[in-house]
């Protein structure tokens, strides 16, 4: 057999498949008060579907870079939670006349 002489076995060429490593969306600062800032300037329902606008393509964009389904959920729940925080603290700091 040449194939066990040469090391050329199937086994040897088997390479796990890649795993795709990104920056948690929701350690995104910038991203995460840029976008609180935009929902309070909105009606709260418009603040809502401009959420779910951006975990929509937030959730794409890590899609098409090879992210797993489940990974992808938890970095999107973490970036809701991140967002609607900001926002909280932002409309507390505006209905209590800019003092925190």
């Amino acid at each position: 057999m040449n194939a066990d002489r040469d090391g050329d076995l199937p086994l040897f060429r088997w390479r796990p498949p890649p795993r795709v490593l990104v920056f948690p969306p929701e350690r995104r600062r910038d991203l995460v008060e840029r976008n609180a800032r935009r929902m309070i300037e909105f009606h709260p329902s418009k603040a809502e579907a401009h959420l779910q606008r951006l975990l929509a393509s937030v959730g794409e964009r890590l899609l098409r870079l090879g992210c797993e389904v489940e990974q992808v959920r938890q970095h999107l729940a973490r970036l809701e939670c991140a967002v609607r925080a900001h926002y909280a603290r932002l409309r507390a700091i505006d209905s209590s006349g800019g003092a925190a």
